[in-house]
């Protein structure tokens, strides 16, 4: 715990004297935590973007006129006039 410094003088009576060794193990798990946080959004975004380079070619595709090998006619139908949340 740090000890918030006074404009005149600081109070130490409610300080804590922590050995480094605990701050150190404390601060790598934090950061271990941390990083697996950052981890599981670059996962997300990635797949995210994922989704909607797929929406862009169907439906950039669709509106050129092009037909889609890998899409069914009924597909092809639901995709041409659902919303998109884009």
């Amino acid at each position: 715990m740090e000890v918030p410094q006074a404009p005149m003088v600081t109070v130490y009576s409610d300080a804590m004297l922590l050995d480094i060794s605990v701050v150190e193990k404390l601060n790598k798990q934090i950061q271990k935590l941390g990083k697996s946080k950052v981890d599981a959004l670059i996962e997300m975004k990635n797949y995210r973007k994922g989704i909607h380079a797929l929406e862009w070619y169907f439906l950039s595709s669709l509106f050129l006129g092009k037909t889609n090998p890998w899409i069914s006619r009924a597909m092809t139908f639901t995709i041409k006039y659902a919303t998109f949340n884009c």
